[in-house]
């Protein structure tokens, strides 16, 4: 749990900006699912703008979705007995 959590976490920009991490990491947060939510969490807590706003963030994570949805399905095994 320790080796997903705090990298999400780290990455997301919930504790520091992604602005100022290097540019590599900049990139990789484009793949952490808690980057995405926490730029919707903060649109919509902080800013108070709506979803015609924020509709780009909520596709990615919706794509996101839909892959990660498809990855599970396609690896389960259905085991009888």
């Amino acid at each position: 749990m320790l080796g997903t959590l705090m990298p999400s976490t780290l990455l997301s920009g919930m504790i520091f900006p992604i602005a100022s991490m290097p540019t590599f990491l900049q990139w990789f947060s484009n793949i952490i699912p808690a980057r995405w939510f926490v730029v919707i969490v903060r649109g919509i807590m902080l800013k108070g703008v709506g979803m015609n706003y924020l509709w780009k963030e909520t596709l990615v994570l919706c794509v996101m979705t839909l892959i990660l949805m498809a990855a599970a399905v396609r690896s389960f095994k259905p085991r009888l007995g």
